[in-house]
């Protein structure tokens, strides 16, 4: 094993261990934040929402990577045709989401959290990217990209408890 291998993996390993501890933090202080009714309704959002999510990709990623692992040349056409079908399938799991929102009888509240985290479903697309990086075993670099997003994103979370924002602000 190189050293550039041993490098590499010490740094996606503390990488992760620090996103772990600063979203732990974030999670302890956000429940504080928020108090119980509020992170529940947090909570149930997220649950809600997060069972529409599944159908942004439903698969789309693993095809992708094994057709880019066959055929590498054609690789950006692969990728770029998976970006519009993962965008039409974030459109469809948006609607599904609003349209059986009704059937649970949300409170109003809880409907516009419901409204506002499914606006991030076309964006949910990040991931097929990381197939040409997954293809070629160089998972380094977006494990990294991804650990310092996390930390930014939990950065900005304790800038919106810090400023007191509201529930919808999360």
């Amino acid at each position: 094993v190189g050293a550039a291998s041993v490098v590499a993996a010490s740094a996606v390993t503390s990488t992760v261990g620090t996103r772990v501890d600063v979203a732990a933090v974030v999670g302890v202080l956000l429940v504080r934040y928020l108090g119980r009714d509020e992170y529940g309704l947090l909570s149930t959002t997220y649950a809600y929402t997060s069972f529409f999510l599944i159908f942004t990709s439903i698969g789309v990623d693993t095809i992708v990577q094994r057709e880019v692992a066959r055929t590498p040349e054609r690789a950006d056409a692969i990728v770029g045709g998976a970006v519009g079908l993962r965008l039409i399938l974030s459109l469809a799991s948006m609607v599904a989401a609003w349209a059986i929102l009704p059937v649970i009888h949300p409170t109003p509240r809880l409907a516009v959290l419901v409204l506002l985290s499914t606006l991030a479903f076309p964006f949910s697309f990040q991931g097929l990217y990381l197939v040409l990086y997954a293809v070629e075993l160089r998972q380094g670099f977006p494990k990294l990209v991804f650990a310092v997003w996390s930390v930014a994103l939990s950065a900005l979370k304790l800038g919106f408890i810090a400023f007191r924002m509201p529930l919808e602000a999360f």
